[in-house]
């Protein structure tokens, strides 16, 4: 009798022991029947299921669970009750009060008391910390992915774009030269002018502002202001009778603008807006405020600033009720090249990119099929007052003529040619080097009076070939010469009066005004 009594308090304790686990247990535990029904749940499955102890025995679990998951549970559930399966593991979304999160259920078949009916054993895990910490993750791979796409699909319009201007460099400059010998009466005039003017179109400005590496000038600028007085040439250059309308804030702000650049995103984006409308148009809405620190939009596509974010902003939004874009198209929108019309060249968004990237600026696109599209740009405000532009000063006529011997270094032949006659025209001998190497080995043998330099040359970068001519003549005047931003090519150089810069392409008369404030 003492041993039968000692084994009956060893069961006790053993039950005690086993019902303390089950209802104190840091997972849930759960006692199913064949149907579904909970049996018995402690205390973590009731709050990870939501459910109280008084309607626990009376919930089926399928009722806990998101309606999309409701499928993939009957199937696992009923092969394990069958015998089919020995467990059946799966994350699924359950919580039917406070919003669905994400669980861990495992279960399995328990038969071997032949004095109760089997039922299955649920383990329940809260795993909504991880799969958050997933979709984090995830979604900074998807930002990092895009980011190195862009960055990539940059620097390739850069590359583009600058050897796109190579070529343009001999047709502006020989159709600049053709001009300097034409008399304006005659009857091949007005087609070399129109040559002339074609070799400045926007096509690898564009790119060059897609890359970000695009000359940008900017001042102080008042943007409400700015949109006020582009409304009526908007209206103009949207389509199909769209109507532009604009509600600007009365707000001190004041933001650096490059004004072209400005303009030109504007109209990109009015007449893409406009465009999406069909043949009857429809209204489009430019709206303008200043809000604080921007925080990220999980539901826009989005390109944020590489520098740190500011603390007040100038926000633009131009939005239209088009039919909107589907998330394919959406997460290409910025790509170059890409467009859904069958006449676009798919540049216009992308230059709208450029902008964004040259003027540090946060771009958003929010877009759902039938919801219209809006593009946000937010441009980071400063102190003070914004600046009118200044009349131009830009060189018209060839004046006068230089003396003296100058170096042109490029490795495209077309651009040594052709800047050799635009400087013998100017009254100048010139010698050509080919490269960064045979200009640095003729310098180090003579002296000029100028030099024209590439910047970006196969063997030796113009910055190092100008770095080893100054050691031979420390004052030497030196133009550089590059399609990329201006500001950003004299970044890389010494800064000093007897270095000055000339944009890919130019005309004879451009480089005429640059010689002539270097050596006149």
């Amino acid at each position: 009798m003492t041993e039968l009594r000692e084994a009956q308090k060893t069961v006790e304790r053993s039950e005690r022991r086993l019902r303390a686990t089950f209802q104190q247990a840091v997972v849930g535990f759960c006692h199913l029947s064949l149907d579904g029904e909970l049996i018995r749940s402690n205390p973590k499955a009731r709050a990870l299921l939501e459910i109280t102890s008084d309607t626990a025995q009376r919930v089926r679990l399928e009722e806990c669970l998101h309606p999309d998951d409701v499928e993939v549970f009957k199937v696992g559930f009923q092969r394990v009750a069958r015998g089919q399966l020995e467990r059946f593991e799966s994350e699924l979304r359950c919580g039917i009060r406070e919003g669905h999160r994400w669980l861990r259920l495992t279960f399995s078949l328990v038969s071997h008391n032949i004095e109760e009916q089997p039922y299955l054993f649920l383990v329940i895990e809260d795993i909504q910390s991880r799969r958050q910490a997933e979709l984090e993750t995830e979604s900074l791979k998807e930002k990092l992915a895009q980011g190195q796409r862009l960055e990539q699909l940059g620097l390739m319009a850069g590359g583009v774009a600058h050897d796109f201007n190579n070529l343009l460099v001999g047709i502006v400059g020989s159709a600049s030269l053709a001009l300097e010998n034409l008399p304006e009466g005659s009857p091949v005039y007005q087609d070399v002018e129109m040559v002339l003017e074609a070799g400045r179109g926007d096509l690898a400005r564009q790119m060059l502002a897609y890359a970000g590496k695009a000359t940008v000038e900017v001042v102080p600028v008042d943007p409400g202001q700015a949109i006020e007085e582009m409304i009526p040439l908007l209206n103009c250059l949207s389509r199909n009778g769209s109507k532009v309308e604009a509600e600007i804030s009365e707000v001190d702000c004041c933001v650096r603008l490059d004004s072209t650049q400005f303009h030109e995103a504007m109209t990109n984006l009015i007449v893409n807006a406009s465009e999406c409308y069909g043949p009857d148009g429809g209204r489009i809405l430019i709206r303008f405020d200043c809000v604080s620190t921007p925080q990220e939009d999980p539901e826009a596509f989005q390109v944020f600033p590489e520098s740190e974010l500011s603390k007040k902003y100038a926000r633009i939004r131009v939005s239209d009720q088009g039919p909107g874009m589907t998330q394919e198209v959406l997460e290409r929108i910025m790509d170059p090249f890409y467009s859904t019309k069958s006449d676009g060249r798919g540049l216009g968004v992308p230059m709208v990119v450029g902008f964004a990237k040259a003027h540090n600026a946060l771009l958003r696109v929010m877009s759902s099929p039938g919801l219209g599209t809006t593009f946000e740009i937010l441009i980071p405000c400063l102190e003070g007052k914004a600046s009118s532009p200044s009349a131009s000063s830009e060189v018209r006529t060839i004046s006068r003529q230089f003396s003296g011997d100058a170096l042109v270094v490029d490795d495209e032949e077309l651009v040594r040619v052709l800047m050799s006659r635009q400087l013998q025209r100017l009254g100048l001998k010139v010698t050509l080097a080919l490269n960064g190497t045979q200009a640095i080995e003729i310098g180090s043998r003579r002296s000029f009076d100028l030099v024209i330099l590439d910047l970006s040359m196969p063997d030796i970068g113009g910055a190092e070939v100008l770095q080893a001519l100054r050691e031979h003549h420390p004052e030497l005047p030196v133009v550089i010469s590059s399609g990329y931003d201006r500001e950003e090519v004299l970044d890389r150089l010494p800064r000093d009066e007897n270095i000055a810069f000339l944009p890919k392409p130019y005309s004879i008369i451009q480089l005429y005004g640059v010689v002539e404030n270097l050596i006149g």
